[in-house]
């Protein structure tokens, strides 16, 4: 891959991780982190905490929300637990998500301003805000 940083697989990382450029990540991480350009989260990568990148490639594990400006593309084999954000989503054949997924909408302000210190509420009362809100006079 060009111009890619390689964050290689006996890489752990504890805390946020940024960077401006294109990523390919197959360690672990503990924290939550932001790129400024593609991410690639290999195979071999356990990503705990939340992500907000231009586009995003799934192979590994990701635990959290998922914001892609771009594009997600999720492939066989990978595994999501979280919430997904992009304007354009690609699920392979084989790959496991439990979360909700949201292309039209615009995430939640405080995941994008602070990834690795953003918590989603649980799934249930997620959908049970947003049912509220749409009697109260949302969309």
């Amino acid at each position: 891959m060009k111009n890619f940083m390689t964050v290689t697989q006996d890489t752990i990382i504890s805390g946020a991780f940024k960077s401006k450029g294109n990523v390919r990540f197959e360690g672990r991480l503990e924290g939550g982190g932001e790129v400024e350009g593609l991410l690639l989260i290999a195979v071999s990568a356990k990503w705990k905490g939340n992500i907000v990148a231009d586009i995003v490639i799934v192979e590994g594990s990701i635990r959290g929300e998922v914001v892609a400006r771009d594009k997600l593309i999720v492939l066989n084999g990978a595994i999501i637990v979280g919430n997904l954000y992009s304007p354009n989503i690609q699920i392979h054949p084989g790959a496991r998500i439990t979360g909700g997924m949201q292309m039209n909408m615009t995430p939640p302000a405080a995941l994008l301003a602070s990834p690795a210190r953003y918590r989603p509420l649980p799934v249930k009362r997620a959908a049970a805000q947003l049912a509220l809100s749409k009697v109260a006079g949302g969309q």
